[in-house]
This record gives C-alpha cells, sequence and structure tokens, in this order.
C-alpha cells in the first residue's frame, strides 16, 4: 500500500506538516515497485525533508511552502505528479532540490515508470507526454527557488505552461538540471535569476524571462524547440557560454532597458541563429556587445525619446526581411579598425555565417530590409561601421539610412555599399552639419550614394564610387573627396577589405593606429598587421628610417598609472605600454595597442602607444621561483634596443612583463617595498602601490604581480610590481 500523509498529524524528524486530510491511496504494483508517498495538496509550515527513501512522493493536489518555511529535497529522491488531477508545489517560501550528477532529484510524470517503476500502476499503458507533470511555482519576495542537478520532466499542464516558473521578485537558482519534454522549461516574471549548465531537450519555449533585473544564462544547452531564451529585461542581462542546436530561434528580445552582454554562445540548426530584436523597445539607455557566435537579428527596433542604444565594436546587426531601427532617441555605434559594426542582411552569411540556416538558398541584395530611421531632430554618431543591402521601403526613401528635418548624422570611417541609396536626408536645412562624413566609403550603392538637402553638410575625404547622378546632394561642404572605384578584396563574397593599390589608402584625413595616413572605409589596411608582444620587443627604438610601430593584441595584466602591462593570451611575453590618454584601464580588458617602441627608465621595453578596448579575457599569474623572475635577455641589441635586456647574471626565458606569482620569506624595507626570499636566489624587490599595507611582523608571503627591473650599476634587478593588497597573502 501507499505511504499516507493525514490531515496535521506529525512533523516528526524533519517530515511535512500539512492541512487537509489525503483523499486518496494508491496500491503498489507488482514486483520492485517503490510504495509512494502520496501528498494530496497541503501546506507545509516547517521546516521539512523528503528523502529517497520515502520516494516516489506523489504530488496529487496543490501542496504550498508557507512563507518561513523550507522544503529540502535531498538528492536521490523522486517526486511524481499525477496530471489527472491539479497537482504542484506552490513555494512561499524556500524550495531546496540538491542532488548530485550520480544522484539527481526528479520532477517528472505520474505515468513516468523509468524512475520508481509503475507508480500509476497501469502496466504502461499510458505513456507521459508534456503536460502530463504539475509545477513549481515561486511567488513573492520571500520566495526562493534553488534546483541543483535536477531532472525536470513533461511539465506543462498548469500555470504559464512551463513546469518551473516565478513571478513577483522570487529569487531563482538553477545549476546543473535537466529540463525535458515540456511545454515551457522557466518562466520567471520579475524576478532575480540565475540559470547555468543546464539542458533543454524538447521544450518549445525553455527559457521566459520578463522584466527580470539582471539576468543571467550561463553554460547552458538547448536543444530542439521553438525558442531558447525570451527576453525582457532591464539592468545587465548576461548571455555566456551558451550552445543552441537546432532551436527554431535561438534567443528573442522584446524589451530592454540595460545592457544585453554576451559572450562565447553559438546557435545553429535554426532560422533565427542569433538574437531577434522582434517589436523591441528600448525604454531606457541601452547597450548591446558583441559575440559572432549569437549575432543580433533586427525585426522591429523602437528607440524611445531621450534615450540612446549604444553598440559595441564587434556588433554584427541582421536586418530581418523588412526589418527596420527607428530611433526617437540616439544611437551611437562606434566600432574600431580591428572590430567594425555591421548592419546587414540576414540574408548575408559573409559574416557570422548562415545566421537564417537556409544554407545557400537565399543570397542578399540591395533592399533586403528598411533603413536605420533617425527621426525628431535626434543623431546618430557611426565609426567603423559596414552598412549594406538596405534601402527597402518608401518611407526610408530607399535609403538604408534616412534623417527627418533636424537630425544629424556623424560617420566617420565607414563603408556603405550594395544598398538601394546609401544615406538620404532631406528637409534639414535650418540644423548646421546635418550629415557629416568624413573618411568614408560610398560605394556600388543601387541609386545615388547619399542625398541630403541641407547646406550645412559636410563630406570630407570620402570615395562616392560610381558617380551616378546627384551623388552628393546639393551644397555640401566638399574637402578632398575622392571618385574612383575603391578595389575592394572580394566585394562579392563580402571581403570589403582593401587591395593594394586602392585609391583610399593613406587617403584619409588623420592618423591610422600604425602611424601611416588614415585610409577610407571600415577597414584599414593596417588592421591586419598585429603583431605579438614578443614581435613588438623585436622592434628597433624609434627611428624615422623604419617602420618604428608596432600594433599589439593582448590582456591588460596590471594598471599603475599612467601606465599598465599587457600580455599574450598564452602567457609567454608581456609589454609595458604608456598611454594615459586611454586609461583607465581594467585587469582583464582585451586591448589593441599601436605605438612606437622605446625602453623605460627602468630597462623594460616600453611601447608609447594609443589603445583600444576590444572586450574581456581572463588573466592568470604563473607561478616562479625567484631565481626564474626576469630571466636571460630576449634577442637584445643595445645598440638598436632591439629586443630586452636580461636580469644581470641570470639565464632561461625573459619574463619581464609578465604577470607571475611567488612565495618565501618576508624582508620589510619601508611601507612601499618589501623583499620576498625562496633560496633560490637572493632576495627579490617588490614594490607595492599606495594604499596596500605590509605589517613587519610577517614571517612568510605569497606574492603576485608584474615580473619587472630596476637598472643599477651592475645592471639590471629583478622587481615584482604588486598590484594591490590582494595581490599579497601573509603567513
Amino acid at each position: 500500500m501507499a505511504r499516507i500523509v493525514a490531515k496535521s498529524c506529525f512533523a516528526q524528524t524533519g517530515y511535512m506538516l500539512l492541512s487537509f486530510i489525503v483523499l486518496m491511496t494508491l496500491c503498489a504494483s507488482v514486483g520492485s515497485v517503490a510504495s509512494p508517498t502520496v501528498i494530496n495538496g497541503g501546506t507545509i509550515a516547517v521546516d521539512t525533508t523528503w528523502t529517497p527513501d520515502a520516494s516516489p512522493y506523489v504530488i496529487a493536489g496543490r501542496l504550498t511552502i508557507q512563507p518561513g518555511a523550507t522544503l529540502t529535497i535531498q538528492a536521490g529522491t523522486v517526486v511524481k505528479f499525477d496530471g489527472r488531477l491539479e497537482s504542484g508545489i506552490m513555494c512561499l517560501g524556500r524550495l531546496d532540490a540538491t542532488g548530485s550528477s550520480e544522484q539527481p532529484v526528479y520532477f517528472t510524470s505520474i505515468f513516468d515508470d523509468t524512475v520508481c517503476g509503475d507508480t500509476d500502476g497501469d502496466n504502461g499503458r499510458v505513456t507521459p507526454k508534456a503536460g502530463t507533470a504539475g509545477d513549481l511555482h515561486a511567488q513573492g519576495t520571500g520566495a526562493s527557488l534553488n534546483l541543483l542537478c535536477c531532472r525536470l520532466r513533461y511539465g506543462g499542464k498548469y500555470g504559464c505552461g512551463t513546469i518551473c516558473w516565478a513571478d513577483g521578485g522570487a529569487l531563482v537558482t538553477i545549476d546543473g538540471c535537466e529540463f525535458s519534454d515540456s511545454g515551457g522549461g522557466v518562466n520567471c516574471n520579475a524576478c532575480s535569476t540565475s540559470v547555468a549548465d543546464s539542458a533543454f531537450s524538447n521544450v518549445s519555449s525553455a527559457l521566459y524571462l520578463y522584466g527580470c533585473a539582471n539576468p543571467s544564462v550561463s553554460g547552458c544547452r538547448f536543444n530542439g524547440g521553438y525558442v531558447g531564451v525570451i527576453l525582457s529585461a532591464t539592468g545587465s542581462t548576461s548571455l555566456s557560454a551558451n550552445t543552441f542546436q537546432g532551436t527554431e530561434q535561438a534567443v528573442i528580445v522584446n524589451d530592454i532597458s540595460g545592457t544585453i552582454d554576451v559572450k562565447g554562445n553559438s546557435a545553429t540548426g535554426g532560422s533565427v541563429n542569433g538574437i531577434l530584436l522582434d517589436r523591441c523597445n528600448v525604454a531606457g539607455d541601452s547597450r548591446l556587445t558583441s559575440d559572432p557566435g549569437l549575432p543580433y537579428v533586427v525585426r522591429s527596433v523602437t528607440v524611445g525619446d531621450g534615450k540612446t542604444l549604444t553598440l559595441d565594436p564587434g556588433v554584427v546587426a541582421k536586418f530581418d526581411l523588412n526589418g527596420g531601427m527607428s530611433f526617437y532617441g540616439t544611437l551611437k555605434a562606434n566600432g574600431n579598425a580591428f572590430a567594425p559594426i555591421y548592419f546587414t542582411s540576414i540574408r548575408d552569411d559573409s559574416v557570422c555565417g548562415d545566421t537564417n540556416g537556409d544554407g545557400s538558398q537565399t543570397v542578399p541584395s540591395p533592399g533586403d530590409w528598411k533603413c536605420i530611421n533617425l527621426i525628431n531632430q535626434n543623431s546618430a554618431t557611426m565609426s567603423y561601421c559596414v552598412v549594406k543591402y538596405g534601402g527597402q521601403g518608401s518611407y526610408s526613401d530607399n535609403a538604408a539610412i534616412s534623417l527627418s528635418s533636424g537630425c544629424k548624422l556623424s560617420a566617420t570611417n565607414c563603408t556603405i555599399t550594395r544598398n538601394l541609396r546609401g544615406v538620404y536626408s532631406l528637409g534639414a536645412t535650418y540644423l548646421s552639419d546635418a550629415v557629416d562624413l568624413i573618411n568614408c566609403i560610398v560605394a556600388d550603392n543601387t541609386d545615388y550614394g547619399c542625398v541630403v538637402g541641407g547646406a550645412g553638410c559636410k563630406f570630407d575625404h570620402n570615395d562616392f564610387w560610381p558617380d551616378t547622378g546627384n551623388s552628393y546632394g546639393t551644397n555640401p561642404v566638399m574637402t578632398a573627396n575622392i571618385q574612383s572605384n575603391p578595389l575592394f578584396a572580394n566585394p562579392q563574397s563580402g571581403d570589403l577589405r582593401l587591395q593594394g593599390g586602392s585609391p583610399c589608402i593613406d587617403a584619409g584625413t588623420g592618423i591610422d593606429l600604425d602611424g601611416t595616413p588614415t585610409d577610407m572605409g571600415a577597414f584599414p589596411l593596417m588592421a591586419g598587421r598585429v603583431v605579438s608582444a614578443s614581435s613588438a620587443k623585436l622592434r628597433s627604438r624609434d627611428n624615422p628610417s623604419s617602420i618604428p610601430f608596432a600594433v599589439v593584441k593582448g590582456v591588460v595584466s596590471a594598471v599603475f598609472g599612467s601606465y599598465y602591462y599587457l600580455q599574450s593570451t598564452e602567457s609567454m611575453c608581456g609589454l609595458r605600454i604608456y598611454d594615459p590618454t586611454s586609461l583607465p584601464m581594467t585587469v582583464g580588458n582585451v586591448v589593441i595597442v599601436s605605438g612606437p617602441m622605446g625602453v623605460s627608465s627602468y630597462g623594460e621595453r616600453q611601447m608609447n602607444g594609443k589603445s583600444v578596448v576590444m572586450g574581456n579575457g581572463s588573466i592568470a599569474p604563473v607561478f616562479m621561483a625567484c631565481k626564474s623572475l626576469g630571466g636571460g635577455g630576449f634577442h637584445y641589441d643595445p645598440a638598436t634596443g632591439a629586443g630586452q635586456e636580461g636580469i644581470a647574471g641570470a639565464s632561461g626565458l625573459n619574463n619581464i612583463g609578465l604577470l607571475v606569482k611567488t612565495s618565501g620569506s618576508f624582508r620589510w624595507s619601508s611601507s612601499t617595498v618589501f623583499y620576498v626570499d625562496d633560496g633560490s636566489t637572493s632576495d627579490v624587490k617588490c614594490i607595492v602601490p599606495s594604499g596596500v599595507v605590509l605589517n613587519p611582523d610577517w614571517n612568510y608571503v605569497s606574492v603576485t604581480g608584474v615580473s619587472s627591473c630596476e637598472r643599477t650599476s651592475s645592471g639590471l634587478q629583478r622587481v615584482i610590481r604588486v598590484r594591490n593588497q590582494s595581490d599579497i597573502t601573509s603567513y
């Protein structure tokens, strides 16, 4: 016979306190089928624990966890919902279901015979399916739903059609769970939500996060289904390291007021392998970050009055057919030479791959999408942007970028190509500088490249090609523009880099990062000249007769006042960067920096550079014995300054500029200097910045910092430059 829990009759050994009599008794099936514990609704008012020994628990009504009470479900416990009744768990208090990879907690249907056998005793006549299990519902600011290593199956009969839902400010934490064969997975409305390392298989709508502040979805796997994640979020929404395979629409964003922070995601096999901005209202200042594995797909975006939408370098916005963006506020789309921003067609597979999942069945063409529409005296600032295949529809006057009277466009180093028209501005006669184009390439558009009606427009160092009709409009201020074939590398395949010999090379105004005159367009030739930190160190000192500039990419490992340290991602080489204009940097920033190589007063190779932040990465110190710090010379040539001078009397791999860690006995010297000695060599000087407190009574320390040096009368000596207090651990 089944175990029965009666009305308010006990609360022994952490079991439940219920409010009314169990109305149903189940008979145990023949064989080894476990005898169920049947719960026909009621309340839990005291802390309660469910165990594997009493499994399966059959929920045959609505069970409520009262505020202040906690239901703990141990690893290996099985909970079955009787879908023939209105079964589910309402959490007004706390529900902790803590399984493990070896012993997960199960929430499933009473018809699921794969765990705890044939609980309903029908000998397998009824097969479980989506909607035959109940739900978990957390409600209110005092509610907390914590699921670790759980298996949730066959949900979707009640509530929001999902097996797990929450509203009213509840706290939802899901980690290492598997959702399968359900109408929906997790539905959270105005909650604090974190979902990590979980899998969703054959779930129609896996995650719905509406009005959630700072939600996080990381390391999740979405297989099949109609939608992976639906968002309408505020604050910072984080999507990282997720995979979508065969999900019809990977991510949908309806409304945003904050940051969409994406990195390390991938989507394949759907019709929208990206983030679909569908009827997306930007109600507050918002920012879109870039992820090549998950581009944005624009169906309809409206930026509200007085609000700003900022696109990070590297963002790819692919417009759905008939898609467009309307700005009653401001657009800031500032890419850079190494990470341009794209506005293109969803049919364009040359960037971020096959986003619409149709293989090669469709190809992009001018007029695939509508336009970027600036309305009512608002503005757009664009740099290093690519705009192509736009211009559909009469309201945009067949232009990819359209301005109504009183709006302003400032575009620098943009490539505007293969649209019906490029830029259209009419009626802005009273507003000075309605359209400023600087160092842009406007080429191969079907009709005019740029049509303007304002006398205050300025075209400075651009290439307009070909000159078909009135490309420029009327009365713009013209400076050093050209009309020549820009010689794109392969425009048919989407490669808009400049060929050698292009008339756009060194034809712009200003100086590129590599020290040469600026190229026109979004792809300056110098963008392909990035070298490693070790290659930069091999450059000679600044010499007008040579090429003194280096362009280096790396991760910031330390920041000190007007300079910082940059090292390769594989921790092979580091470099000191002097760039007070680009600070403050943050440790972990991925940076491209360019400038002449020199030598600091300490004897380190140093770049006096200009920096561009590309994104964020990670950095970790390399543990070294004191004897290994600094190392020997690295192809050092004292005559030219090439290479890195080594530590006096030392040998081995030169590591000056790398983030390192060592440990040993501690010797205090002053409030800003101490020495560490591990017995492998003479003690090593450690310099700390202002605010770091040293205790003369310390005996041993572990210290992290940048391997550096100081010049003395006997040559370079080892130094560790400590970054902050947390870099020192005392024993």
